[in-house]
């Protein structure tokens, strides 16, 4: 047994996609080469990949990712979103009301096509229109209502960071 994959498209048309559309409810990376693992693709295109780090590909350290003539297209990976921070009792309270919870930070987002943690190497291949999106912060929770004073706002989480459109 090896632990050595070649895909050769050479003479045809091959699209590896994922889904596309506007109605998407799961995300969908094409490929996930696992420690030890080596992979050769030529003349193939990897399109639609969804993901959080790596739509296309997502390489562990120890795997290996050759790519000659391929068009990696579309690819996008997101971030997810904070969440929103508690809001403070509503309920009109005497005195002064408490505050609001702050919202908890997002998650980065790297590697639209391609996150690598291992070892790729690319000859004549492009890169087309992928990209990255990083989650929004969480809202603060609404602050309480007092008589004698209400409580504040908490604070909007971090947006979190994108990086790598494409590797």
């Amino acid at each position: 047994l090896t632990n050595v994959v070649i895909l050769d498209a050479t003479g045809h048309s091959v699209t590896i996609s994922g889904q596309s559309g506007t109605n998407l409810s799961s995300q969908s990376r094409l490929f996930e080469l696992e420690p030890g693992i080596s992979l050769f693709v030529t003349n193939l295109k990897f399109a639609n990949g969804q993901s959080t780090n790596g739509a296309a590909f997502l390489i562990r350290s120890n795997s290996f990712l050759f790519a000659s003539d391929c068009v990696f297209s579309n690819n996008v990976v997101n971030g997810s979103n904070g969440l929103a921070g508690a809001s403070a009792r509503t309920s009109t309270v005497t005195g002064s009301a408490s505050d609001g919870r702050s919202g908890t930070a997002a998650a980065s987002a790297a590697g639209g096509a391609i996150f690598n943690f291992g070892h790729a190497w690319f000859s004549h291949c492009s890169f087309l229109t992928n990209g990255v999106i990083a989650g929004n912060g969480g809202s603060g929770g609404n602050g309480g209502n007092g008589t004698v004073s209400g409580g504040d706002g908490g604070h909007g989480g971090r947006g979190g960071a994108a990086m790598g459109g494409a590797i």
